[in-house]
């Protein structure tokens, strides 16, 4: 099945999910799907993250979200490269800007928060927020760039030159 739930609304995703969990138990089937949608590589037993054509990881998505270390804390501002680097610097932890919003991977991220938005100055921050690791942060901490980024490898080994 290629990518069978694009463009449907959300009763109809969970109506195509409910379909195919039961031929699966029913028939005992094993499916493969193919998607560019992490909610939806959730629900399978074993995930491949393929970049470039090329399988760079595989597990179960448990195992695969550990390969995130801790919190993902992801942090709106003006100016996210530079403030990227400064975090980064200040804190000793990689900060990378991801689709204009800079992103940090932090074990007991709630404690890094308050020192955070206490050492910037105000206004510097537009919005931060945390989450636990998904397989769209497993695929940003592989690569360096989110699934809506169409960039291959060999697109990116030729920037900045």
């Amino acid at each position: 099945m290629d990518e069978p739930t694009t463009g449907l609304d959300e009763r109809s995703f969970r109506q195509s999910w409910e379909r195919i969990m039961e031929l699966r138990e029913r028939r005992g089937l094993t499916v493969l799907l193919p998607t560019h949608r992490a909610d939806e590589a959730e629900r399978c037993d074993r995930v491949a993250v393929v970049d470039g054509g090329r399988v760079i990881a595989e597990d179960d998505p448990e195992t695969l979200r550990r390969r995130v270390s801790g919190d993902v804390l992801t942090i709106e501002a003006a100016e996210p490269e530079a403030l990227a680097a400064e975090l980064s610097q200040r804190f000793e932890v990689p900060a990378r800007v991801v689709d204009g919003r800079v992103m940090l991977e932090r074990e007991q991220g709630h404690a890094l928060i308050p020192r955070l938005v206490e050492s910037l100055p105000a206004g510097r921050i537009d919005s931060l927020s945390m989450h636990r690791p998904t397989l769209a942060d497993v695929f940003v901490t592989l690569t360096g760039r989110s699934l809506g980024d169409d960039a291959g490898p060999e697109e990116r080994a030729g920037e900045g030159s």
